[in-house]
């Protein structure tokens, strides 16, 4: 059966509540350990991203220019943050925020670490906040409202972890991530940008304080 033209929209929309009851569980309830919660709560919108669309807005042969354009993102975007960490400093709850971030890492294998932040948390955000949210708001209202609707939720959808400074993280690449997407009309670029810049914070070169 053929959805009527804004039918991804709809189905999309839908979708937003669940995303805020997995993000409320993994950074409120907290049932298991934190990346397990993390990757099956990733892994269920991910999934559900290929119920709103069957297309993802990925450009085949993929472009080399988009490319290099994540991988430099990605690198510019690390050393924002390591800016930022400096400034967190000044604050009377940034390294407190910093360290509790990190201390959801520690005594896990790196190893088992980068596999998840790859797939499915980096790819699984990517396709379901860029590729699903964005997009169909876009289609449906515009480019500027998708733009910011999608970036409303994916920093909203982190309040239950009670965080400051995930939510200005959250913000940050937000802002990025979706620009990319609207400058390629690709996924590609933000894809590669955001699993490169959750290996480089969290395994690679960790920002912890």
């Amino acid at each position: 059966m053929t959805s009527p033209p804004d039918g991804g929209f709809r189905k999309a929309a839908l979708t937003l509540p669940i995303a805020y009851l997995l993000w409320f569980t993994t950074f409120y309830v907290k049932p298991l350990n934190f990346w397990l919660d993390i990757s099956v709560s990733t892994l269920i919108l991910f999934v559900l991203s290929f119920a709103v669309s069957k297309k993802l807005p990925i450009r085949r042969p993929a472009k080399p220019g988009h490319l290099a354009l994540g991988v430099v993102s990605a690198i510019l975007l690390y050393f924002v943050f390591a800016g930022g960490r400096e400034v967190a400093r000044l604050l009377p709850f940034g390294a407190t925020d910093i360290r509790s971030i990190y201390s959801l890492a520690e005594s896990l294998n790196p190893v088992l670490i980068a596999v998840l932040l790859v797939f499915p948390i980096a790819v699984g955000e990517e396709v379901y906040w860029r590729g699903t949210i964005l997009t169909q708001i876009a289609r449906r209202y515009g480019r500027p409202v998708g733009y910011a609707i999608a970036i409303l939720a994916n920093v909203t959808v982190h309040l239950p972890a009670t965080n400051p400074m995930l939510l200005v993280a959250a913000l940050v690449s937000s802002l990025v991530w979706g620009y990319l997407l609207l400058v390629t009309n690709d996924l590609l670029p933000s894809l590669v940008s955001h699993v490169l810049w959750d290996l480089l914070v969290f395994v690679i070169l960790p920002l912890n304080l």
